[in-house]
């Protein structure tokens, strides 16, 4: 585990970010996956996965450095309302 310090998530926010490297199951290479944390709060921000090193099934778009995917929390808490399902 690697800590990453004050970073930026991908809607620009301000976020500590951990991070752990890992070699890919399919071939695509060494990654790092980076979990991302609300500075005051703690709470967790969201991931993202960059890569560090290609694979012998890597594109030729996944080069060192490049954000391979994210996700993100943008809201959280508790409700009694019933989820809407989408169309």
């Amino acid at each position: 585990m690697q800590q990453l310090g004050t970073v930026t998530d991908p809607l620009g926010r301000p976020a500590v970010g951990l991070a752990a490297p890992f070699e890919s199951a399919d071939g695509r290479g060494k990654i790092q996956r980076e979990v991302l944390f609300d500075q005051r709060t703690g709470k967790v921000l969201g991931s993202r996965d960059v890569q560090l090193e290609p694979g012998p099934n890597s594109e030729k778009w996944q080069v060192p450095g490049r954000m391979l995917g994210y996700w993100l929390v943008v809201d959280s808490g508790w409700t009694d309302a019933k989820p809407a399902l989408p169309d």
